[in-house]
């Protein structure tokens, strides 16, 4: 019996690893990557009524979440909600501690958010001189922005490229809310 399951969770792993792989692809395909992005970080804002502003940082490696390298931002400069502007923060806080760290940067930044918000973090990697891809998700369609002034993309919302970025939002979404309800 104990063999079966560890056959069971064996198969389970491996499909996880292979509907990884082609949502990877897919999205590579879908933003004109020159291959799949390996690694994905997400950042996301949270904030209670107004204030306590939080930002979250969350990580998958090969379509999967590693939890390691999730981080929590307390926003500093902002004492009123102003999304963007925190986005900013905390996008630059952590490009400048990977950059001083000689850490690798992701292949591919998701910002929970549209092209105001996309446009804020664009401006800190470009302050840093930080050579990262980003794109930002837009919750209300699911619209995916590659730049501020270009028309979003709609993925088919059953497409697995589309659910893997939905996922990696949804941890960073999750991530932040637990620093809240804690």
């Amino acid at each position: 019996k104990k063999n079966i399951e560890v056959l069971r969770t064996d198969r389970e792993s491996r499909a996880v690893i292979t509907d990884a792989g082609a949502s990877l692809a897919g999205l590579a395909e879908a933003l004109n990557l020159p291959e799949p992005p390996q690694t994905l970080a997400c950042f996301d804002i949270s904030n209670f009524q107004g204030k306590d502003s939080v930002a979250s940082l969350s990580f998958f490696r090969h379509g999967l979440p590693d939890r390691r390298q999730y981080r929590k931002f307390r926003i500093r400069a902002y004492a009123e909600a102003d999304d963007p502007a925190m986005i900013h923060e905390a996008v630059s806080r952590y490009l400048q501690n990977a950059i001083n760290e000689g850490l690798a940067l992701p292949d591919l930044i998701v910002i929970d958010g549209g092209p105001t918000q996309l446009s804020r973090a664009l401006d800190a990697a470009r302050a840093l001189n930080a050579p990262v891809r980003m794109v930002s998700l837009a919750k209300k369609l699911e619209e995916i922005y590659t730049a501020p002034d270009a028309d979003p993309l709609r993925i088919p919302h059953a497409h697995p490229s589309l659910r893997l970025l939905q996922r990696l939002r949804d941890e960073a979404h999750r991530f932040v809310i637990g620093t809240h309800r804690a």
